[in-house]
């Protein structure tokens, strides 16, 4: 048999009603698997993706591949609300050739490792980072240079009935050892943001309920200025002039960051068109930082804020003040730089005094024209939340995958119900006092009325 596929990696989609009004077309390309497929290119793998988040592909489109082009490893990425479609995508994919090594990876299965290896047409999770790893299942299924799985590290697979974990892999230290994505392996027009850029991994903050330390090590790596610079000419010959970092500490190496803002500026002068956006801790904001920013062609912050308590905010473990968001904002407003962020509601130690407090402080933010998100707090797994819930006084109820979400509470907590949660989080988010999308206010309505069988006011 004639494999003309090495790998084909998959986007598992999300259930969310939240895709379906949107017809599925997702924001942004799938870098992490886009990171994958380059880097077997340059080790002479053949691989492919096809991402099911796209409208127009279906689990018909992958049995069309398997049938055609019969790879050797299919590579299935997940997050915790797209887990179980991804395994059901891998069923479908093993009923369809059983001979095909089944790989699952993405931040959900790296904690939950034993969970996805109880179904059988599941045969390895690959942990954490995964360019590597994937090399190295090549390298054993494919090129033969590597002669025992236990060789590979990162990995979890069963042996008859025993699961193996192999030793960890080291995180990656240098980035730029690692090619930037390649676009070609994604419809790149297909995407509502297409020149999304991932400059870093890791993070060095210790929030309850973010899983970012764990998955990509405490420690942040971040890649060169040059090579960021690379990328965006890369995508400025694809036709995009609009940058978008997805990573959340693109401003935390303040020496990089002046690098960046250097060749920025040198673009939009060139080109009055060139824009970008990015994510940013308060803590970091000057006077002078903002003017830089608004110069090079920044049109978008978001900052991370998540409450708007001080109670809160210390139970988050979020290291910042009140002051230092109020500050953040001005500035920008000052400079002239759309801002947005998000509020987290129903936190472990969230009482309905701190809720209203969160819910004011977000009101005087969009006073001053910063785009309100609201969302409710879910213990993902990897997550502080998670792994201490019990100490945390917290009653996880919902074991159904599908519902961790963002707008979908699965717990009650030490002073509010699931019902408190819901009921605040859906009238914050579609109050006239927030400076919001429709978009986001009619998506809510649609999941209070069609999902919670909620009627407003």
């Amino acid at each position: 048999m004639k494999r003309l596929l090495d790998v084909l990696l998959i986007a598992a989609p999300s259930p969310s009603p939240l895709a379906v009004i949107s017809n599925r077309v997702t924001s942004y390309p799938p870098l992490g698997i886009c990171s994958i497929a380059t880097y077997l290119k340059i080790h002479n793998y053949v691989a492919e993706i096809c991402d099911l988040q796209l409208e127009h592909n279906n689990i018909g489109t992958i049995i069309d591949i398997i049938n055609i082009k019969k790879p050797r490893i299919i590579g299935i990425s997940t997050t915790t609300e797209s887990y179980q479609c991804g395994l059901r995508i891998a069923k479908l994919c093993k009923e369809t050739d059983d001979s095909i090594i089944i790989v699952m990876g993405g931040a959900h299965v790296t904690f939950e490792y034993n969970d996805a290896l109880k179904n059988s047409f599941v045969d390895i999770i690959s942990l954490r980072e995964g360019e590597e790893t994937l090399k190295e299942l090549c390298d054993f299924y494919i090129g033969k240079s590597i002669t025992s799985l236990y060789e590979i590290r990162g990995i979890v697979y069963r042996d008859g009935n025993k699961v193996m974990k192999t030793k960890n892999r080291a995180f990656i230290t240098n980035l730029d050892e690692i090619p930037f994505p390649e676009r070609k392996f994604v419809e790149i027009n297909k995407y509502r943001t297409p020149g999304t850029i991932s400059s870093s991994r890791g993070c060095p903050g210790r929030c309850i309920f973010c899983a970012a330390g764990a998955m990509g090590g405490g420690r942040y790596r971040s890649r060169s200025a040059q090579s960021v610079v690379d990328e965006i000419d890369y995508l400025t010959k694809l036709g995009i002039n609009y940058f978008h970092f997805v990573d959340d500490t693109v401003t935390a190496d303040v020496e990089r960051l002046e690098l960046l803002i250097n060749e920025f500026t040198k673009k939009k002068n060139k080109d009055n068109n060139f824009q970008w956006a990015c994510e940013s801790r308060v803590d970091i904001v000057t006077k002078d930082l903002m003017k830089w920013l608004k110069k090079s062609g920044c049109v978008s912050i978001q900052f991370g804020v998540e409450s708007g308590s001080q109670t809160m905010l210390n139970s988050m473990r979020k290291g910042i003040s009140l002051e230092q968001i109020r500050k953040a904002f001005s500035l920008a407003a000052e400079a002239e730089i759309p801002t947005s962020c998000c509020f987290i509601i129903g936190n472990p130690d969230d009482t309905r005094t701190t809720t209203e407090e969160s819910i004011a402080f977000a009101e005087e933010l969009s006073s001053i024209g910063a785009y309100i998100v609201y969302s409710i707090s879910t213990p993902y797994p990897g997550t502080y939340m998670f792994n201490h819930a019990d100490e945390l006084g917290l009653e996880i109820f919902d074991k159904n995958w599908d519902h961790y979400t963002t707008y979908t509470s699965v717990m009650n907590t030490k002073h509010l119900t699931t019902q408190e949660i819901q009921t605040y989080f859906f009238d914050a988010s579609t109050s006239k006092s927030i400076n919001c999308s429709e978009s986001h206010k009619k998506r809510t309505e649609y999941i209070r009325k069609s999902i919670f069988n909620v009627k407003g006011e």
